[in-house]
């Protein structure tokens, strides 16, 4: 019985001289012969035609043909040629022969391409038609319409080709929806990938097509073959030449707006903050004992009665407190002072905020030994710098949590208390008294937390600063939980 072989079936000599030719093929091209190179690939995919090799051999001859002719200089073809390879085959590796960064961008340009055309469709409150493609160093318009009240800019975010961070677009009123281009100097070969928001005057998002991972694409090709991208009523948009590239700019229309200006966020935010400080207080015995001359004998602590007055008094007939019985300190964890502050901040930009804080500080030391003595701060004020960091995707232009840092310094009353009891000369019985530990005036800060807008005018923060106060007061470390809500102009 004679077995016959199918037409299809791979011939093993023409296989066995493709792959000697794509070896020679690669020497050819080590020793700078692209000539002889394109000539040997050339011959033996006319020998293999469309059966008489594998598929990988077949689609591994057209790759290296596109890499020769990518460096030969005509990029669109080598395009063209890059694709047929992987309907050849789908999962062709690149050959490292030719690892040629421009190359081998256009390699993986082509396989992102045919990659895209399988994610699913994007869904959104647009109506919205992705641009089929565009030419390189060309704007590409974007034009989308929605139907709803009170939008009073609309922009779109993008990625460029290779690109990981968003840029961003004001589009303008345009006809009966909004239109704009993403610039020339954008326009690489690749992907763009986008996706589209609306806002209301206050910059509150009110709609979207499309997030930061569900994104639309426009293929940029070296040429393009159907009608050049343009926005509705318009002429296409010229290749720009030069380093820098003017905008295409959208006409406004008869009946559109005044055209929204780009994307705002409020600079002046206001709002008020607390905080208690939690702290601890060092042990100590007569921590409230005096010297012959009315002096503290420990520096560290000054004690005050309940009413706040100080003990033991300073005057120059008054009674010591006995030996023993002078007011001692357990030491360890303790609250200290609650700070109510005004807050004001200047947003540099959307992630960067310089600001003040002043206010009260409450529960602090209510006595005039220490500021006699040339120790801490008399009055209860509270002055701080503070540099704040929000991270995020534009934080200061949208609702939602956003991360934040800071770091403070600043001039403020630090101190806290323990109960204690004491003993004058000659008096029966103790009494209450005060026991406080001093700190400051100045301090150094660094916190952070978690930010909520609930519109870009009005947030929330919730955070934890970690401080240390240090000066004539002393050195007293604290944690304090603080809370703030802001209103910003």
């Amino acid at each position: 019985m004679v077995v016959t072989r199918p037409a299809y079936a791979v011939d093993r000599n023409t296989e066995a001289a493709a792959k000697q030719a794509m070896s020679l093929a690669l020497k050819d091209h080590a020793g700078g012969d692209d000539e002889g190179a394109m000539l040997r690939l050339q011959r033996a995919r006319k020998a293999c035609g469309t059966s008489k090799c594998s598929q990988f051999v077949r689609a591994a001859l057209l790759r290296d043909i596109g890499a020769i002719t990518f460096l030969r200089g005509d990029h669109s073809q080598a395009s063209t040629i890059f694709s047929d390879a992987l309907d050849v085959q789908a999962n062709l590796a690149w050959n490292p022969v030719f690892d040629n960064a421009e190359v081998v961008a256009e390699w993986s340009a082509v396989k992102n391409e045919r990659a895209a055309i399988h994610e699913p469709r994007i869904e959104g409150d647009f109506e919205h038609v992705p641009e089929g493609e565009q030419a390189v160093n060309t704007p590409l318009p974007i034009y989308a319409e929605l139907n709803m009240a009170g939008v009073a800019s609309v922009v779109v975010k993008y990625k460029v080709p290779g690109g990981d961070e968003f840029k961003r677009r004001t589009l303008r009123r345009f006809g009966g929806g909004w239109g704009g281009t993403i610039p020339c100097a954008d326009v690489k070969r690749g992907l763009i990938r986008y996706f589209l928001q609306a806002f209301d005057a206050d910059g509150v998002p009110l709609a979207n097509s499309g997030d930061v991972k569900h994104l639309y694409f426009v293929p940029i090709r070296w040429t393009i073959t159907g009608e050049p991208p343009h926005l509705p009523g318009q002429s296409p948009p010229e290749a720009c030449t030069g380093e820098a590239p003017p905008e295409v700019e959208v006409p406004e229309t008869a009946t559109g707006p005044t055209p929204v200006g780009p994307a705002r966020y409020v600079h002046f935010w206001f709002g008020a903050s607390a905080s208690i400080d939690l702290t601890t207080v060092p042990s100590g015995s007569d921590v409230c004992a005096l010297t012959a001359s009315k002096a503290t004998v420990s520096s560290s602590f000054y004690c005050t009665n309940p009413d706040g007055s100080d003990f033991p008094s300073r005057a120059a007939n008054s009674v010591s407190t006995t030996k023993g019985q002078s007011g001692n300190s357990p030491g360890g964890p303790t609250s200290g002072d609650i700070r109510v502050l005004f807050t004001f901040d200047y947003a540099v930009n959307t992630h960067f905020l310089g600001g003040l804080r002043i206010g009260y500080v409450a529960e602090s030391y209510p006595g005039a030994a220490a500021s006699n003595d040339g120790h801490g701060l008399s009055t209860p004020l509270h002055v701080e710098l503070r540099g704040t960091y929000l991270f995020g995707n534009e934080p200061l232009t949208r609702a939602g949590f956003s991360p934040y840092g800071f770091a403070a310094a600043g001039y403020a009353k630090y101190d806290a208390s323990e109960t204690s009891s004491a003993q004058l000369d000659g008096v029966v019985g103790t009494r209450p008294i005060v026991v406080w530990k001093l700190g400051g005036p100045f301090f150094a800060a660094l916190g952070g937390g978690a930010r909520y807008a609930f519109s870009p005018r009005i947030a929330f923060l919730l955070g934890l600063k970690a401080a240390l106060a240090f000066g004539s007061g002393g050195l007293m470390p604290s944690l304090a939980p603080e809370a703030s809500l802001q209103y910003g102009f």
